[in-house]
This record gives structure tokens, C-alpha cells and sequence, in this order.
């Protein structure tokens, strides 16, 4: 079986609190505080093993240098299909993503996404595993809670299609700005990637192509800065 390594307090502790199944964690013999004493609490609670080691086995192991004083050795994240994925939820958002190239981007996509109350996250153009140490520290708990989906493009639009979504385009230079449209009801947003265009194939395939206004010495956002954005307008027109 493959796993997971989680670092960092937050993440580890996050992945107690959602029943991730956890094989061990390890601990700095020198770390302290609250939530380490949370951690040590809830892991005795659940009969999983505390190995106590010096800080250079828990800087040898790190992926994300970033593991202050705590590693976990869990089961990976669930996997899921465009099915199973919209069999488990009957939320009205999902994300499709043509590329990432930056687990911090992935990460960051997957803590707004949690907090907007999206769905699933679908991405497109890649063969590695998507979930790895460095996108569940930046996540910050996320990835216990948001589907991942590695899915071609075409069949991914075409699955929401039958389903009745709006699909919907974010590129710098679309039709109209992204506060102009209806974004409420089901909808699933099209983003490229860090340095890629939806295209014009990909294009045509959307109800609608929406813009990010920007200033014009800017050509494009960061790409998990631009999914925040929009999943927000989303959910401020749902609530207001």
C-alpha cells in the first residue's frame, strides 16, 4: 500500500479530526505545545503509534521543509471518478482545471474550495499522483475533505453537460467580466493552467467565456488567485 506522508501541526492534526486513517506519527523529541499535546491526545485515543525522534530523522523525511516537529504516515486521499464523484455530493459547483504545474497552486485551490463549498476539483493533463505531501500542507486540511479527479477535458465537459450544468470559461480576454453573469445554479468554471490558454476548441464548448478585469501591465493572475475570485462571486450571488 502507498501513503501519505502529512506534515506540519495543523495538517496532521486536521486529518485526526477528519478520520483519516493514520499508521503512525512522529514526533520531535523537543516539540511542544498545545496542539501537539491535541495530537498526542487524540492518537493514544485511537491506538495509533508515536515514535519520539530527533529532529534531523523528521528533517530527513520532510518533502515540504515545513514539518514543525510532526510527521504523520497516513493512508492516501480517497480516489474518485467523474461518477463516483458526483454520486457522492449533490453540490451545484466542480472545478476544471487544464493544468497544474505547482502543488502551492493545487494546495491553495483546495483550501478555497473547501471554504466556497465546491464539489470536486477535476484536473486534466496529468499522470502523477495529484495529492502529495507538499499540496496537503498547503491545503491545510483540505484534501481530506475535497475530491480529486485526474480526467480528459472533453470527457469531463461532455459527463456535466448531460447532467444539465452551465459550463463556463475563465480566460483574460472572454466576453464579459465575471461579475456580469449568473453564476448560481450548476455550473462547472473552466480554468487553464499557470501558463496555458483554455483555447479555441475548449473554448467552444463553453455557454460562456468570462474575464478577470485587470490592469492592463497585467496579462494574467495566479491561477489558484483567480479561482478564489470567482468561486466568491459564486457564492456572494447564492447568498445574497
Amino acid at each position: 500500500m502507498r501513503y501519505s506522508f502529512l506534515e506540519g501541526r495543523n495538517v496532521v492534526w486536521d486529518a485526526l479530526r477528519a478520520n483519516r486513517v493514520i499508521v503512525e506519527i512522529l514526533l520531535d523529541r523537543g516539540a511542544l505545545g498545545k496542539k501537539i499535546d491535541n495530537i498526542k491526545r487524540e492518537a493514544r485515543k485511537r491506538g495509533i503509534p508515536i515514535a519520539i525522534e530527533r529532529r534531523k530523522v523528521l528533517d530527513k523525511l520532510s518533502k515540504t521543509k515545513n514539518h514543525q516537529g510532526v510527521i504523520a504516515k497516513a493512508n492516501e486521499v480517497k480516489k474518485y471518478t467523474l461518477k463516483s464523484l458526483y454520486g457522492r455530493s449533490l453540490g451545484n459547483c466542480y472545478i476544471l482545471i487544464k493544468e497544474v504545474s505547482y502543488d502551492q497552486n493545487l494546495g491553495a485551490i483546495l483550501r478555497t474550495s473547501l471554504g466556497a463549498n465546491v464539489s470536486g476539483v477535476i484536473v486534466s493533463g496529468s499522470r502523477k499522483s495529484l495529492i502529495n505531501s507538499q499540496v496537503e500542507r498547503v491545503s491545510m486540511g483540505a484534501s481530506n475533505y475535497v475530491p480529486v479527479v485526474n480526467e480528459g477535458f472533453y470527457s469531463t465537459i461532455k459527463f456535466f453537460k448531460k447532467l444539465g450544468f452551465k459550463i463556463i470559461g475563465i480566460e483574460s480576454i472572454g466576453n464579459k467580466s465575471y461579475f456580469e453573469s449568473d453564476l448560481t445554479g450548476n455550473v462547472l468554471l473552466i480554468f487553464g493552467g499557470e501558463d496555458k490558454a483554455l483555447g479555441s476548441a475548449l473554448k467552444k464548448e463553453c455557454d460562456e467565456i468570462l474575464k478577470i478585469p485587470m490592469d492592463f501591465r497585467l496579462s494574467s493572475l495566479n491561477l489558484s488567485v483567480s479561482v478564489g475570485i470567482i468561486l466568491y462571486e459564486k457564492l456572494r450571488q447564492e447568498v445574497s
